[in-house]
């Protein structure tokens, strides 16, 4: 089974993920921001409307990258658990229409920094998953950062 890894020393690591109304266009977007210790240092949610779960998962990373350049992070890593995503943020692709916009966007940011892009599977993505389903469904709390919930703790504490 696939666990998280924490990043390199003096590096960050961003995990994001996007939560989907089945049947809906609502969507939760999170990124979460952890150190070399795996300590959670910040995150960020988003509740939105996307067209499609990979405009959704394209949104996300944006967020990843926003919350980075938030704490002036040159060096990070950002993962997601949607390899055709991640695929196109880390090279020349061209995108979808839907999402050309959007990763223009993280392309313009992460050239910014150095940052990288890498896809993991969703068992390695279980806490940005966890923060993007609890705010699609209004049970994440305001201070989930400063005081994570404890489904949200064990994640985090899980080796």
């Amino acid at each position: 089974m696939a666990t998280w890894v924490p990043p390199q020393p003096g590096l960050y690591k961003v995990n994001c993920d996007v939560a989907v109304l089945h049947g809906s266009s609502c969507a939760a977007a999170a990124a979460v921001l952890r150190d070399e210790h795996g300590r959670m240092v910040d995150g960020l949610t988003k509740k939105m409307c996307v067209s499609s779960p990979f405009q959704g998962e394209a949104q996300t990373c944006r967020l990843a990258c926003l919350l980075a350049h938030q704490h002036n992070l040159l060096d990070v890593l950002v993962e997601g658990d949607n390899k055709a995503v991640i695929h196109l943020c880390a090279t020349e692709t061209v995108p979808l229409w839907e999402c050309a916009a959007v990763l223009s966007d993280i392309k313009r940011l992460a050239s910014q920094g150095r940052f990288s892009f890498q896809w993991r599977p969703r068992a390695s993505n279980k806490v940005a998953h966890w923060v993007a389903w609890a705010c699609l469904h209004d049970q994440l709390p305001v201070n989930w950062v400063s005081n994570p919930p404890s489904p949200l703790l064990c994640l985090l504490t899980a080796p």
